[in-house]
C-alpha cells in the first residue's frame, strides 16, 4: 500500500480536509466566500466537532460541497463520514446492563401442618384471655364502656357541614380557571405537533423576480429587490427558481446553506429533500 494511502488511513476526515485545503494554498476564509459554508461549520468539520455541526442531512451537503472544491472523490468523503456518524452514535448509547441470572432453589419450605381456619380460632381464644384478663386487672366492663359511647354520639348535636356561598363558588371559579388552563395547555401542545418543522428565509442583496413552490404544488412568482427579506414555513418541501444574477442569503432553520449553482442560466433548489440524496 502506498505511504500516501496508509496516512489517509490514519488520519481522521477532518484533517484529510484540512491537509488538502493547506496544499491547495487557501485559507478557511476563501472556502468560505466560495463554497458559501460559514466559517463556524467549516471549523467544525476541520476538527472532527459533530457536536457542533448542524442536523446529518444538511452536513452531507457541506461535506460534498467541500469535497469538490478540494477536487476530491465526493463519494468517498461522504463514505468516510457515514461510517464516522455510526460510530459517533454507538458511542453514544447507554451500555445495557448484565442480565442477574436468577437463583435455583432447591429446598422449599415445607408446608405448614396447622390449618387456616385452626391458627385463626387460636388466634381469636388468645385475644379474648387478653380481653378478659385486662377487664379484671383494670376493674374495666367492655359493655359499660360500649353503652355509654353510644348514649353520648345519640345525645350530640347534629352539625351540618355546609359550605358558605362565597366558598362554594371561589371553588367553582377555581375549578374552571384550572379546566381552562388545561384546555390552554393542550391547545398549544397541539399547535406545536402540527407546526411546520421548516422554516426558510431569504435575504435579498438584488432585484428580480422569484419562482416559489410549496409543500402543495402551488407555484407564485414573486418580486424581490435588494435589502427585502423573504420568510416561508414548509411542513415537507420548497422549490426555489432563481435567476443566476440572484445574490443573497439563504437560511433553513436559522443555518446558512450555500446557493444553487447556475444551470441553464438559473439556480435551482429544492429544500429539504435535495440534502437527503
Amino acid at each position: 500500500m502506498p505511504q500516501e494511502d496508509a496516512q489517509d488511513k490514519i488520519q481522521t476526515l477532518g484533517a484529510f480536509l484540512r491537509d488538502h485545503r493547506e496544499q491547495k494554498g487557501v485559507s478557511l476564509t476563501d472556502v468560505s466566500q466560495e463554497t458559501r459554508i460559514s466559517l463556524p461549520v467549516l471549523t467544525a468539520i476541520e476538527e472532527d466537532a459533530y457536536e457542533r455541526m448542524p442536523a446529518m442531512a444538511f452536513c452531507r451537503g457541506f461535506y460534498s460541497l467541500y469535497a469538490d472544491y478540494l477536487e476530491l472523490d465526493t463519494a468517498s468523503i461522504l463514505e468516510r463520514y457515514n461510517e464516522n456518524m455510526a460510530q459517533e452514535v454507538a458511542s453514544k448509547e447507554p451500555a445495557r446492563p448484565p442480565l442477574k441470572k436468577s437463583k435455583t432453589f432447591s429446598n422449599y419450605a415445607e408446608p405448614s401442618s396447622i390449618s387456616p381456619a385452626t391458627g385463626k380460632s387460636v388466634f381469636l381464644m388468645l385475644c379474648f384471655i387478653v380481653i378478659i384478663g385486662a377487664s379484671f386487672i383494670f376493674n374495666w366492663n367492655p359493655i359499660d364502656y360500649i353503652s355509654d359511647k353510644r348514649t353520648a354520639e345519640s345525645q350530640a348535636p347534629v352539625q351540618q357541614d355546609q359550605m358558605p356561598v362565597d366558598s362554594q363558588l371561589q371553588e367553582e371559579n377555581s375549578a374552571t380557571e384550572n379546566k381552562a388552563a388545561d384546555q390552554s395547555t393542550e391547545r398549544t401542545r397541539i399547535e406545536q405537533a402540527t407546526m411546520a418543522p421548516y422554516k426558510l428565509e431569504i435575504d435579498f442583496q438584488s432585484n428580480g423576480i422569484l419562482k416559489v413552490t410549496l409543500d402543495d404544488g402551488f407555484t407564485l412568482d414573486k418580486h424581490f429587490t435588494a435589502g427585502s427579506s423573504l420568510q416561508y414555513q414548509v411542513k415537507k418541501k420548497i422549490i426555489l427558481d432563481m435567476p443566476a444574477t440572484i445574490e443573497g442569503n439563504i437560511r433553513l432553520n436559522g443555518i446558512e446553506i450555500p446557493l444553487p449553482k447556475v444551470q441553464n442560466g438559473r439556480r435551482k433548489v429544492s429544500l429539504p429533500e435535495d440534502l437527503l440524496d
